[in-house]
């Protein structure tokens, strides 16, 4: 090689290393895959909240990993449910006269936790578990006979913690890996002591009438949910 020929081997060999650098690197057969998206929500309650509150109805803003050939997923969900005024009737102090309560509550549930996956073409069942946040925001009217003095109301705020756990079928909606995701599940979810009213804890003063204060619960309910997902 001539003395001449060094600067053009040079630059052939630097285009050469240019366009090596500038190839798309093969995706890993192991990478994690996001979806995002949302969905509509139907609560039920169950146990001591069955008594006092009738059904929730909801949206969702959702998150879904997954890892190409592995069983393993992480799921996340902020879900915000509303349950509308249901009034119960029930014996004041529990042996007392009928007290007419009217409950209503804003609950936010925010979760995060792994589940497992087993495929078939492009369906899949999931068994999924989590944990996160509970914001309770409820709301309660009592009532006592027909004296102004025992009608009264109040709001009560919580924030605890939940745990959730239940089954999912989900649908990719095209033949790819890509492609968008349909999933209805069923969870059940039961959230640390939270602020609500019962028959239980209302002293009645000569003057001033009914207290409304709460009696707590830990609430559970069962939650059906219906999301879609897409690539991120």
């Amino acid at each position: 090689m001539t003395a001449r020929s060094l600067p053009l081997a040079f630059a052939v060999l630097c285009a050469a290393a240019t366009l090596q650098a500038q190839e798309p690197a093969a995706p890993s057969q192991h990478a994690w895959r996001v979806q995002g998206g949302g969905g509509v929500r139907y609560a039920v309650p169950m146990t001591t909240m069955s008594g006092y509150f009738g059904y929730g109805t909801g949206l969702a803003a959702s998150l879904r990993a997954f890892r190409t050939g592995s069983p393993l997923r992480l799921v996340g969900d902020i879900e915000y449910l509303h349950f509308g005024d249901h009034t119960v009737y029930r014996p004041y102090n529990g042996t007392g006269p009928a007290v007419a309560i009217t409950s209503a509550a804003d609950i936010m549930l925010l979760g995060v936790g792994p589940a497992l996956a087993l495929r078939a073409g492009g369906f899949d069942g999931v068994l999924q578990v989590g944990a996160g946040g509970a914001y309770t925001h409820s709301a309660a009217q009592t009532a006592i006979g027909t004296s102004p003095q025992n009608q009264r109301g109040n709001t009560y705020t919580t924030f605890t913690w939940q745990l959730q756990g239940g089954v999912a079928v989900g649908l990719r909606l095209a033949a790819t890996e890509r492609a968008p995701r349909l999933e209805l599940s069923g969870r059940v979810v039961h959230a640390g002591t939270t602020a609500f009213l019962r028959e239980y804890n209302l002293p009645v003063g000569v003057i001033s009438g009914l207290y409304a204060n709460p009696t707590p619960y830990a609430p559970t309910f069962a939650l059906a949910a219906l999301t879609v997902t897409a690539p991120l």
